[in-house]
């Protein structure tokens, strides 16, 4: 079964460059696409909203097949698709399994990237805790600063430094005076 519809693609990010780039680099992949026949390709205007820049891309495809629409709608993830030919689309059996098959190993896929990605930003989180605090305790080595002063010599700005002397101070690593920060038992 062949199908065609008007598919609206939507590219948002920062810098407004990038963001050109990677709605020119989507339009050279459609039309280097053999499995698919794209036609009427609009670029619209890029419109930047609180610092993040959108690019609409309209066009034409047209599928040789249900399974290729559903892999096209997967591999492009377009904003949305609007079928216009056939009208009326029914599936045998056959073709609905096929298509749920298809479907729940994409989502397989995706959960797994997901989680896989989510452990290792757990992991860069912990790290970047542990670094943070070694740059903290080497920072103060037997001095006693002010949070202003500790954060200049180490070079991270104030706000970020805060959270962190808040926690070690929790954990007993670090004390508190009026004159500031210094690590126990140093």
């Amino acid at each position: 079964m062949e199908l065609s519809g008007h598919v609206i693609a939507d590219i948002i990010g920062t810098p407004e460059d990038h963001v050109r780039q990677a709605a020119d680099l989507l339009v050279k992949k459609l039309r280097e696409d053999e499995t698919l026949r794209v036609e009427n390709i609009q670029l619209h205007d890029p419109v930047t909203e609180d610092g993040v820049t959108s690019i609409l891309i309209e066009y034409d495809a047209h599928f040789p097949s249900l399974e290729r629409y559903i892999t096209f709608l997967i591999e492009y993830m377009p904003a949305s698709v609007e079928i216009t030919d056939p009208e009326t689309v029914t599936l045998q059996a056959a073709d609905f399994n096929t298509f749920t098959g298809e479907f729940l190993a994409y989502l397989h896929e995706y959960d797994k990237a997901v989680k896989q990605k989510l452990a290792e930003q757990a992991i860069l989180e912990k790290k970047f805790d542990q670094l943070m605090r070694n740059l903290i305790l080497v920072g103060l080595g037997k001095d006693t600063l002010p949070k202003e002063a500790l954060a200049k010599r180490i070079g991270i700005d104030v706000k970020s430094l805060t959270p962190y002397l808040f926690s070690l101070v929790r954990q007993g690593v670090l004390s508190y005076t009026p004159q500031g920060y210094r690590v126990r038992n140093a």
